[in-house]
């Protein structure tokens, strides 16, 4: 999890000196989806590999586990970290046009 939170501190950061400036550009909007989609990704992964590991008793809410792991769950669900920000990424590292996304409400032509 430490190359993924490496990536997306370093892709927010990134991203904020852009926009206190200007607008990000499409390639750093793709950089941005993948880079929170993969950290979503991989919490996710670590969470359910606790989960599993703690064997039966993560069930019971003293553990704490099963919140755990319906939170996360729940929080990769959001349209911000979607799965469908790989694909768009991926698009967007293609050079396929991306206009016709759920990101491209936010386009404003300067960026």
């Amino acid at each position: 999890m430490r190359a993924e939170r490496a990536l997306l501190t370093e892709t927010l950061r990134d991203s904020w000196a852009t926009v206190t400036g200007g607008a990000l550009s499409w390639e750093q909007r793709g950089l941005l989806w993948l880079a929170s989609r993969q950290a979503a990704t991989q919490t996710t992964q670590a969470v359910e590999l606790l989960f599993t590991a703690a064997c039966a008793s993560a069930v019971y809410a003293s553990t704490g586990l099963e919140r755990c792991l319906r939170d996360v769950r729940t929080a990769a669900q959001h349209i911000a970290v979607a799965p469908t920000n790989f694909e768009i990424a991926g698009q967007l590292a293609l050079g396929l046009d991306v206009h016709q996304s759920a990101w491209s409400i936010d386009d404003r032509g300067d960026g």
